[in-house]
């Protein structure tokens, strides 16, 4: 029995684009240059980068932060933190592409020629004719220091306290993840 023609057309697609817009929430990968990593300060304080690529907006990468802070919170035994230091780290960079734009043949005459010496002797070698395009590109990221509190200290007035548990419920739904 062969599948139906639509499933074949559309399953392509599908794998493609859940690729795009999947979002990899995970430990910081070297080969991708995507992801959270944890430094641990002292007396219960945490800092925490999440790093993404050009497809990250950077409120998602604001709150995969929020959410390693949260897990970190949980992971150390506690059920709230605050944030004593919030900063936007992006970088920006230029990517330079190189892109054939027209091959020699669709010229005429000599203008589609490029003398290249070998040897010393000169020969005519056909040349594609390329541009360079310059993108600049940003790497967003988002650095947290928190400190981890008590359950004494989050009564204290002025702290703006983040309970993990709200953050991780919230985030996780908001962005379809499984812990």
């Amino acid at each position: 029995m062969k599948p139906p023609l639509l499933f074949l057309l559309l399953t392509p697609i599908i794998l493609f684009l859940s690729g795009c817009l999947g979002t990899p929430y995970q430990p910081f990968d070297e080969d991708h240059h995507i992801g959270y990593h944890i430094g641990k300060g002292p007396n219960r304080r945490f800092e925490i980068t999440f790093i993404g690529n050009s497809r990250y907006e950077q409120k998602r990468v604001r709150d995969f932060a929020f959410l390693c802070s949260a897990e970190v919170t949980k992971k150390q035994g506690f059920s709230n933190f605050v944030i004593e230091d919030q900063c936007d780290v992006s970088t920006k960079g230029i990517r330079h592409d190189t892109i054939q734009t027209r091959p020699l043949a669709a010229r005429t005459g000599d203008e589609g020629r490029m003398t290249q010496s070998q040897g010393g002797m000169s020969n005519a070698l056909p040349m594609a004719e390329s541009q360079i395009f310059q993108h600049i590109t940003t790497t967003p990221a988002y650095r947290l220091t928190i400190r981890l509190i008590s359950t004494e200290e989050s009564t204290a007035p002025g702290l703006a306290i983040q309970n993990a548990d709200k953050l991780i419920a919230t985030l996780t739904a908001q962005y379809g993840l499984k812990l």
